[in-house]
């Protein structure tokens, strides 16, 4: 399914000579809608299946000095300031579960 065309379009009786202006924008109307319902039931739910069998264990594990971007709440993503990991904070299962970061702010670095 996964990049796969879409050869089909719903069949219609009227040939486009024997139908009006209104009949013929419903009909391509009833063309797009069959063309997005498709597309988004068969493409996007295959993208979705692949990048979740892809995803699952990438193997990458946050390291000491390494460059992240740090989420602001209210603010817009070109807007959010990076930081360098310092300290790995590490749960009872031993996988990261928070970081210290550097955060370089006006000229001086902040410790979060």
């Amino acid at each position: 399914m996964y990049r796969r065309r879409l050869t089909t379009l719903p069949e219609t009786q009227e040939t486009e000579e024997d139908i009006g202006c209104k009949k013929r924008y419903r009909c391509v109307t009833e063309r797009r809608d069959h063309f997005w319902r498709r597309w988004h039931q068969e493409y996007l739910t295959s993208l979705r299946e692949s990048h979740q069998c892809n995803t699952k264990n990438t193997g990458e594990e946050l390291k000491v000095g390494e460059v992240v971007v740090v989420f602001e709440d209210g603010v817009k993503t070109n807007r959010w300031k990076m930081a360098v990991l310092g300290t790995l904070i590490q749960g009872k299962d031993n996988k990261v579960r928070g970081a210290n970061v550097r955060v370089v702010s006006m000229g001086k670095t902040v410790f979060c």
